[in-house]
């Protein structure tokens, strides 16, 4: 099996969760192709199902000592957008009001595909 299939089986999987829902394939190709939002799956994914992130949480992670208030910017304007109910693929709520995530189960599937992806190319 190439890895290119393995990757579409694991984003399209259903867990044993029953609220669970596949991500469409090539949305989650889309939102793995950018580092920083893998890097804001990745961050997410230590979280459990349900918990609540502060978008200032995620700024202050994933900045690296670049700029955190271009990094909160470009999460609140664009990567949380991809990843929501609203605007996205589903993978977190966001509210916009209070700038928090909610994780969803399915971002755990979309980081099981980037975690798979990563292990093939190591």
């Amino acid at each position: 099996m190439s890895l290119l299939d393995r990757i579409r089986d694991t984003v399209s999987q259903e867990t044993d969760n029953p609220a669970t829902t596949s991500i469409n394939p090539e949305d989650g190709y889309r939102v793995l192709s950018n580092e920083r939002r893998r890097r804001v799956v990745g961050f997410l994914a230590e979280s459990e199902v349900g918990d609540d992130v502060p978008v200032g949480t995620l700024a202050d992670r994933l900045s690296d000592g670049t700029n955190r208030t271009a990094c909160y910017v470009a999460l609140t304007q664009s990567h949380i957008c991809v990843l929501s109910t609203d605007d996205g693929i589903g993978a977190v709520d966001y509210d916009r009001q209070s700038k928090v995530v909610t994780v969803r189960p399915e971002l755990m599937v979309l980081h099981q595909a980037a975690v798979a992806f990563e292990d093939e190319l190591v």
